[in-house]
């Protein structure tokens, strides 16, 4: 089943989905987001004949290449409930048995759980011909149960069918436009509420010039350059989270973070100096990763995560 049935199911969807000559013209101008292995490129490269094609390639063209399938009631890499019989709920079925079959041991193997996949593999074949409007693979799956098998052979084939992955692996593109999204916060949202926290703090921009003036030399050059403008521009819009963040510290501004300047603050700190602190670390931390090849490759979520709860919470 795993070798000969479900190939063809997969082949069948993807059919029914998008035609082998529109996919064929997408792969031809390189029109993929999708990085396929040595052996899907030869695949792909048989188009418009698809009759080689694995349930894997099939699945992830489906899926990721152009989100053309709902996903199941139980969400993907779940068991579907007896209940749920849409299209992707068997879909999942069939990814679930060929990961079953692939990795059970032969003397697992059970009359029971024989019996139980093969009347599981019928029920789910028979709701995709009517799917598709067929009963071509009812016919088939009829046709495997009668025929005579070479138990040998079968299985050595077998060891070549690697497990399905249900996720992809991040491609350098991914990486970049997560960069750009997490950036977003560093270039555009932060600088605008710290400007909002010194205007409060200080609504004239030129009466903090004046604060300035004694200490103007512990600031850099640049950061000179910018506070001298402050006398006449009177406005904060030319200040980043840098010079800001100094200023509010060295002036005293904002009440100290619960745990003082320059420390990581508790999940439980979130007084305005906590979440101010937060700003200047998220910021250093996203220009670190920039800075640092090594830490490109690392998962952003985290940095993600409190990014969207601190933007929350501000707005």
């Amino acid at each position: 089943m795993v070798l000969r049935l479900f190939p063809k199911v997969m082949q069948m969807i993807l059919k029914d989905y998008i035609t082998p000559k529109g996919l064929q013209k997408r792969f031809s101008k390189n029109d993929f987001r999708l990085v396929f292995t040595e052996n899907e490129v030869v695949l792909m490269e048989k188009l418009p004949n698809i009759d080689d094609f694995t349930i894997e390639i099939s699945y992830k063209i489906l899926r990721f290449e152009f989100n053309m399938l709902d996903e199941p009631k139980c969400k993907w890499g779940n068991v579907p409930h007896d209940t749920e019989v849409e299209i992707a709920d068997d879909i999942q079925r069939l990814i679930n048995a060929t990961n079953s079959i692939i990795k059970i041991n032969t003397e697992e193997v059970t009359a029971q759980y024989s019996e139980k996949m093969l009347e599981e593999i019928k029920c789910m074949v028979t709701r995709i011909d009517s799917y598709l409007e067929q009963d071509d693979l009812r016919n088939l799956y009829t046709s495997l149960c009668r025929s005579e098998t070479d138990s040998s052979s079968i299985l050595q084939d077998l060891t070549s069918i690697k497990a399905i992955a249900e996720s992809l692996p991040d491609t350098e593109k991914d990486k970049s436009e997560r960069y750009s999204r997490l950036s977003i916060p560093i270039i555009d949202i932060f600088p605008k509420i710290l400007r909002d926290v010194i205007r409060k703090c200080e609504p004239v921009a030129k009466f903090l010039h004046q604060k300035c003036v004694p200490v103007l030399t512990t600031f850099y050059p640049e950061q000179q350059r910018i506070i001298k403008e402050l006398q006449y521009s009177n406005t904060y819009d030319s200040l980043d989270v840098t010079i800001i963040y100094q200023l509010l510290r060295q002036f005293s501004l904002i009440p100290s973070p619960t745990k003082g300047w320059g420390k990581l603050p508790d999940k439980v700190d979130i007084n305005l100096g906590d979440d101010v602190e937060r700003i200047c670390r998220y910021r250093n931390a996203i220009l670190l990763i920039e800075a640092t090849p090594k830490l490109k490759k690392m998962s952003l979520m985290n940095i993600s995560t409190s990014f969207e709860a601190l933007v929350f919470e501000w707005i």
